[in-house]
């Protein structure tokens, strides 16, 4: 705005120094002496003040625009950053929350409820920037995992392996992915018993849906 104002400033200085050279010539010209060269210089100077004065708007005008444009892109940053800002939150209470539930389904002895929330948590706990206890619920899921005691049923397996699918597709897997898959391959090989009843009737089911679709 400033630099505006004294672009302004000087716009008018040079026109008010332009028509008084003229009032000045015309002061000393007599009106015999006037021809039609001195009309024509006179027409030439106002012509050349009004160029100037829409030379000078322009020049504002590009300005000013220039300016709005600038609070634009900034408005777009600072929504940008509130956007994220809320993303981050709600994957972050997402995760609290279902830790929290973990917890819960642990202290009721239902191991396989607490490791599915707990996956949960740790799907929600990937995409955050500063993931500070993801550690920790790595090896929550796993002591989870190593409590189940009891079979699965089909939503419970199709639930863990949709969330082992999503974990291994999520943001910043490659942080974690040493552990995790360790992890994973201790659970398939010492809890494949609770699950074997569940991935039986699951892929029955799935064949009994292709051969009605037929």
């Amino acid at each position: 705005m400033k630099k505006n104002i004294s672009i302004i400033l000087s716009i008018l200085a040079l026109a008010i120094a332009s028509v008084l050279a003229v009032l000045l010539v015309c002061r000393n010209v007599t009106l015999s002496s006037i021809s039609l060269d001195t009309f024509v210089g006179v027409m030439v100077a106002m012509i050349g003040i009004l160029v100037t004065f829409a030379v000078g708007w322009q020049i504002i005008n590009a300005l000013e625009i220039k300016g709005k444009l600038a609070e634009i892109e900034k408005l777009k940053a600072d929504i940008n950053d509130q956007r994220e800002q809320m993303h981050e939150l709600a994957e972050s209470t997402k995760h609290d929350s279902m830790l929290v539930r973990a917890q819960a389904f642990y202290r009721d002895g239902d191991f396989i409820n607490a490791t599915i929330c707990s996956m949960d948590s740790l799907l929600h706990c990937l995409p955050l920037k500063v993931p500070s206890n993801i550690h920790l619920v790595l090896h929550t899921t796993a002591n989870f995992m190593m409590g189940i005691n009891k079979f699965a049923t089909v939503e419970e397996y199709n639930k863990i392996v949709e969330l082992d699918a999503a974990i291994r597709k999520a943001k910043n897997y490659t942080f974690i992915k040493p552990t995790y898959e360790q992890i994973w391959k201790e659970f398939v090989k010492e809890k494949n018993l609770y699950f074997q009843k569940a991935v039986k009737e699951s892929k029955e089911a799935t064949t009994d849906t292709s051969k009605s679709t037929k």
